[in-house]
């Protein structure tokens, strides 16, 4: 999040799951841009946890539990600052 990055310098910038638990993603993400060269590629593999389908569950119960648990994962992280979606 610090660290400087040369400006026009890469020809792909990659990030696995990260700019989610970064409250200054936004911040980071603009430096990530810059960092790259004219027709530079920027890829970004995040996640979206507002979606996990109960498959296979073995009854109704266990699935209303699943659902339950996926709540308040996602209440947890909004409060920790992560954009969910």
């Amino acid at each position: 999040m610090r660290d400087p990055l040369p400006e026009g310098a890469f020809d792909l910038v990659y990030s696995r799951p990260l700019l989610i638990h970064l409250p200054e993603r936004i911040a980071v993400l603009d430096r990530l841009v810059r960092a790259l060269k004219p027709g530079g590629v920027l890829r970004l593999d995040e996640f979206d946890i507002t979606y996990g389908p109960a498959l296979l569950m073995p009854d109704a119960e266990a699935q209303r539990l699943y659902e339950t648990f996926l709540e308040a994962k996602i209440r947890l992280m909004r409060r920790a600052g992560v954009d969910v979606a």
